[in-house]
């Protein structure tokens, strides 16, 4: 389903109180978001490197995240493995919330 930039920016704002210190996220285009159809939610992990989208599937009431390829693998600590862990709450957190805000449309 196509969600606005500007729908999805007032989401995000609306979410930002609840988001881990640390945590950011923000809405791109599709020529920012690697060709993908409409706007998007993106974050970054942060010792990994790597992008992380949300969208909503055409016809879906769920979003989905695609956690983008590696060029390299990565070597995490026990320290920086436990903060990525946290991330990946965070953006399964993010993407429960961006569900129930769809599901309220």
């Amino acid at each position: 389903m196509f969600r606005s930039r500007p729908m999805l920016e007032d989401w995000l704002e609306e979410y930002a109180e609840l988001m881990p210190e640390g945590a950011a996220a923000r809405v791109a285009t599709p020529d920012e978001a690697d060709g993908r159809d409409g706007a998007v939610v993106v974050t970054q992990l942060g010792d990994a490197r790597t992008p992380v989208f949300l969208e909503q599937p055409d016809g879906s009431d769920r979003w989905i995240v695609t956690i983008e390829a590696q060029p390299q693998a990565t070597e995490l600590t026990s320290d920086a493995l436990v903060r990525l862990a946290d991330e990946f709450v965070a953006v399964a957190e993010l993407c429960t919330f961006l569900e129930h805000k769809s599901r309220r449309r």
